[in-house]
């Protein structure tokens, strides 16, 4: 099994995803910075709530949460949103 990523190296492989090329404000799609997604899913993995677990990653966008989510071990990601783009 991989080790997992430390704070500092879950937001930056986070941070150097793909942005979304034409976010859509009708939509409300504004990127949550990496150092917020890492430090949300760090705090959710401390919980018990991503290692072994099914996680969605919902209004997904670029897919922060759900790829950082994998990072740390989630059995699954199903990534969810209206924009087919």
């Amino acid at each position: 099994m991989a080790s997992r990523p430390s704070d500092g190296e879950l937001a930056r492989i986070l941070s150097s995803l793909e942005p979304l090329p034409d976010p859509k404000p009708e939509l409300e799609q504004y990127e949550t910075p990496a150092q917020i997604v890492a430090e949300i899913l760090n705090f959710a993995g401390l919980r018990g709530d991503v290692c072994g677990r099914k996680v969605a990653d919902l209004c997904c966008g670029s897919g922060r949460f759900g790829v950082g989510a994998m990072l740390l071990g989630a059995a699954s990601v199903t990534f969810v949103d209206v924009d087919p783009e």
